[in-house]
């Protein structure tokens, strides 16, 4: 006779806090890219580098982190199907906002004024825009709050 005896614990994920880094510097970087716009001043520009860069390689670590727990720690709730469903839309529009994101900080690697303005403004405001249509989505979608470890 086979014993099932399998431990089941519940903790917090660590890929919203990863994400929720990830979205400021992306959101910090429009406003400094606006910034920049309207003053020309040098710092702005270098602040939208550092920001976007920050935001570009968090954000990639936390797709990859949330994929492990997801999907290795095998999460109970995220087997549900219709939250399958809503978190590979969330991830999907997570993943289109990072390659924006990545073209963006490609962009921002040029001359001062030829990386924020125009292309530089445009794509920090699709991405913002992207992150913050993310963000709803995940609220509104309940996605998994807390991840099932057994074993």
């Amino acid at each position: 006779m086979i014993q099932d005896n399998i431990d089941t614990t519940t903790r917090q994920p660590i890929y919203p806090l990863l994400a929720a880094f990830a979205a400021s510097c992306l959101l910090g970087t429009l406003a400094t890219d606006i910034v920049y716009w309207w003053t020309a001043d040098i710092i702005w520009a270098d602040f939208s580098d550092w920001l976007v860069s920050a935001g570009v390689i968090v954000g990639w670590v936390t797709v990859i982190v949330a994929l492990i727990e997801i999907f290795a720690l095998r999460s109970a709730r995220f087997r549900q199907r219709s939250r399958a469903y809503a978190s590979a839309m969330v991830l999907a529009l997570i993943v289109i906002a990072l390659i924006l994101a990545t073209i963006d900080m490609l962009v921002h690697t040029r001359d001062a004024w030829t990386s924020v303005v125009p292309w530089g403004v445009i794509l920090s405001a699709a991405v913002a825009a992207l992150v913050l249509v993310t963000a709803y989505l995940s609220r509104i979608t309940d996605a998994p709050a807390a991840i099932e470890v057994t074993g």
